[in-house]
């Protein structure tokens, strides 16, 4: 049996915190919060500021593999303000959110689920007007948990490219 030295230790502990301190500068709840704060009354994402006085409602839409955690982040960071929203992960990635309804779908193959949450995201986007704020969440595996055949495609048309 081989024994492990001290510098090995050192260094296998050295490289622990490298790769965790990697997978947290990545982590979609993270990097949200990182880019989403309040400031004087005025929503701050990035260094775009929307004043909320300017809004009558906050809608939130997305789709993604870590979209999910992309709206807890939201909901950490905005609250009550959040009027209503729906985000769109892969099957099994859904998340414990409040005021955006989490729907999973297909991916990589899209589904019928997936084409059923499109349809209800156009929807909540057509009731927008110039009053309110949408904030638009989207990771990878969007293209596929939101298909949306243009006029003559099929969703089986759709899978089968896909495959």
């Amino acid at each position: 049996m081989m024994q492990v030295g001290v510098p090995q230790l050192r260094t296998r502990a050295l490289l622990t915190r490298i790769f965790r301190a990697g997978l947290q500068a990545v982590d979609p709840y993270d990097a949200v919060c990182r880019q989403v704060n309040i400031r004087r009354g005025q929503l701050t994402i990035g260094s775009q500021r929307y004043p909320f006085k300017q809004f009558k409602r906050i809608v939130v839409v997305g789709a993604g593999k870590a979209s999910a955690r992309m709206a807890l982040a939201l909901e950490h960071q905005l609250g009550a303000r959040i009027d209503t929203g729906l985000v769109v992960v892969k099957y099994g990635h859904g998340a414990p959110t409040k005021a955006i309804r989490i729907m999973e779908a297909g991916h990589p193959i899209p589904d019928a689920a997936g084409l059923h949450a499109s349809r209800m995201i156009m929807a909540l986007v057509k009731t927008l007007t110039a009053e309110d704020l949408l904030i638009v969440l989207l990771s990878g595996g969007a293209s596929s948990l939101l298909p949306a055949p243009a006029s003559g495609i099929a969703l089986k048309d759709k899978q089968q490219t896909t495959k």
